[in-house]
């Protein structure tokens, strides 16, 4: 029943959900290197951002004209692929995400993705894998989801657009993979793909060139990319709006920024395992909090503006355990420089 209301709760997010990030890498030059154009977001798996495993942009296949991004492995049986990049989600606790992407696999090719619980690249826990096979036949290929300890089944179209969507609710716990609008498979998300217990922490996506067999390459494409969030209750569907943060990155101080103010909220901030490092009361009727120079130290953080006001207050220092606050109702990504 759970996986089902899950992949119900998928369609409104198409609509209504709070965009967090998209890209269609039209507004990017061709030739030039994803993870080396737009760090913030693209950060290649182990080399740096530029050379062999970052990705190019191409204008020679495309789901919105004119560019896409290609992920093409020139030697079969290559582990190190060679393009290899994480697009990153956030540290995300709590709440619902849905994750799409169009995507073209070639006839003499496939592809592989992995779900990932954090954005430690290149340490993050995988939380899923999907494999798309290169075998079958001229229209149709099989994939394979390995996640919590089962192997879920399913065809892809060969040769042609279609489209990824993985829905993601840390409330529930739960994760589904669609494609087409076509579920192939539901499971627990605080698991690896062993059915080893993890974090229930959403933080990044990783596009392989390599077609999950080794008598084949990985040949594909991705296109229009998008991550939305949302709240949906039985009764009502609510957005997380997008927490401002400047500046960011940040070797000092940042102003955090809602569109709106508050009157009984607080600002926590997570590390990259989860936990709360810092919380503090947000000030009555503002629409500015300013996080001042020292209180984290260098590293990437999730910064959450939460309802209600449970634990100490009005500041906790760093190292110290805190209480978490009511729901979520902005969050954003910030990096503290050294």
């Amino acid at each position: 029943m759970r996986s089902a209301l899950l992949l119900l709760a998928i369609l409104p997010f198409t609509v209504i959900g709070q965009v967090i990030y998209s890209q269609n890498f039209d507004g990017i030059e061709v030739g030039q290197k994803i993870a080396a154009v737009d760090p913030v977001h693209w950060r290649t798996w182990s080399d740096p951002p530029g050379p062999t495993e970052d990705a190019p942009i191409q204008d020679s296949l495309s789901q919105s004209i004119p560019n896409s991004l290609s992920f093409i492995q020139s030697v079969v049986a290559n582990i190190s692929a060679p393009r290899d990049v994480a697009l990153l989600l956030g540290y995300h606790l709590a709440g619902s995400y849905v994750l799409s992407w169009s995507m073209n696999v070639h006839d003499d090719g496939g592809a592989l993705i992995t779900l990932l619980h954090t954005e430690d690249i290149p340490s993050a826990a995988p939380a899923a894998i999907f494999a798309f096979y290169p075998a079958g036949t001229s229209s149709q290929g099989p994939i394979e989801v390995y996640a919590n300890g089962e192997v879920f089944t399913g065809n892809y179209p060969r040769n042609t657009w279609f489209t990824v969507t993985i829905g993601i609710d840390l409330d529930s716990r739960l994760a589904t993979l669609s494609i087409d609008n076509t579920q192939i498979g539901s499971w627990e998300f605080d698991t690896m793909p062993s059915g080893t217990s993890a974090p229930n922490i959403l933080g990044a996506v990783r596009f392989i060139a390599q077609s999950g067999s080794w008598l084949s390459p990985g040949r594909y494409h991705i296109d229009d990319v998008v991550f939305r969030s949302g709240v949906v209750g039985i009764h009502e569907v609510e957005a997380v709006r997008p927490l401002a943060m400047a500046p960011n990155p940040t070797a000092s101080g940042t102003v955090l920024s809602m569109d709106m103010p508050a009157s009984n909220a607080q600002v926590e901030v997570h590390d990259a395992s989860g936990r709360v490092v810092w919380q503090a009361a947000w000030p009555a009727g503002a629409e500015r909090y300013t996080l001042p120079a020292g209180t984290l130290a260098a590293g990437a953080y999730v910064v959450q503006v939460a309802s209600g006001l449970r634990g100490p207050q009005p500041s906790q220092p760093q190292g110290t355990s805190a209480t978490a606050a009511g729901a979520t109702l902005y969050t954003g990504r910030l990096v503290v420089m050294p």
